[in-house]
């Protein structure tokens, strides 16, 4: 997502902070905020320097609707080793969370947002998918599932992974020290901060996998037939990049508020950065207006939910979820 996730810039962080690990591994609980527990091994670690022993976590004003950087202690822990089988127990995780634990996830996911437009457009689409299971046609199905793990990882990267409260009292006793020294939210910044990487790496994962599928959708010579896949696809990239776009801002307000480059240069990487995405997300609209909008077989179920045509084209769920979908955007 940035530069910090890349291989190369984490162990040089590792390296410039941290001094020694020490040999006992300790079995951890972490939260996102919502959906199964994250379980990984950490070891505890002597500091080279204090740099991660706080923890910046960020809060939005509800009156300025601005994130402020709040400083949490962050207890010295760390992953050892990074190995193949943890990506695959964290790609793996993904899919635990998309098959069982989407109820209740839009609200927690658009938290912060003012409107409560995306987190029912996104819980739609989470309906839209457990209400395919049984399609005769289940070709929507697997271009969701890819859609919400991408909006899961995107939430994980956007999010501090905190301990939960049965690892904390573990912790402090490991490392004698009382557990409110570490406040209500704790999560310790390296173990954070390589889980981080992991999940990164799946991050990337999912756009690529996603993006091949909205260019192979958009190529195919049948416009009717494939439309729900593409506007669902664009409905979640879109989430998607807003996400992003709010999280490559938080990591930029990070670097000048701990003096690691000026707060002009930092803000300046954030907006080329952000529309840069735009731009993007701007392209692949275009062709999505292109081919469903332009064409003598064009079709917009969005307004013409009612027609019998529409409904058997996409199915029952599919007609559902646009005729739902077209009620929202007139709501609002």
């Amino acid at each position: 997502m940035t530069s910090m996730h890349e291989l190369e810039e984490l162990r040089a962080f590792y390296g410039q902070h941290v001094d020694c690990i020490y040999p006992d591994a300790l079995a951890v609980e972490f939260e996102s905020g919502h959906g199964p527990k994250i379980i990984c091994e950490v070891y505890q670690f002597k500091p080279r320097t204090p740099e991660l022993l706080s923890q910046l976590q960020y809060v939005k004003n509800p009156r300025t609707g601005k994130y402020q950087a709040r400083e949490e202690r962050s207890p010295p822990l760390a992953m050892q080793l990074m190995e193949n089988r943890d990506v695959s127990l964290y790609d793996s995780y993904l899919d635990l969370f998309v098959e069982h634990h989407l109820p209740g996830f839009p609200r927690c996911c658009f938290a912060d947002e003012p409107d409560n437009f995306q987190p029912r457009l996104l819980e739609l689409m989470c309906e839209l998918y457990h209400g395919t299971a049984n399609e005769k046609k289940p070709f929507l199905r697997p271009v969701l599932h890819l859609v919400l793990r991408l909006v899961v990882a995107t939430y994980i990267m956007g999010h501090t992974l905190n301990l939960s409260d049965n690892t904390k009292d573990e912790i402090a006793r490991r490392l004698g020290s009382p557990r409110e020294k570490f406040g209500r939210f704790c999560s310790p910044r390296m173990a954070n901060r390589q889980l981080k990487f992991l999940f990164s790496f799946l991050h990337r994962k999912c756009m690529k996998a996603l993006l091949n599928k909205i260019q192979n959708i958009l190529r195919h010579s049948k416009v009717r037939e494939t439309w729900i896949l593409a506007f669902c696809t664009v409905l979640g990239l879109g989430m998607v990049d807003e996400e992003i776009q709010k999280t490559i801002h938080i990591i930029m307000n990070s670097k000048w508020t701990r003096k690691q480059m000026p707060q002009a240069d930092a803000e300046w990487q954030a907006q080329w950065a952000c529309e840069a995405i735009d731009k993007k997300f701007e392209y692949i609209t275009d062709l999505f207006r292109r081919k469903y909008n332009s064409s003598s077989r064009s079709m917009n179920p969005l307004a013409d939910h009612d027609h019998t045509e529409v409904a058997q084209c996409l199915g029952g769920a599919a007609t559902d979820f646009v005729r739902r979908v077209h009620a929202l955007v007139v709501e609002k």
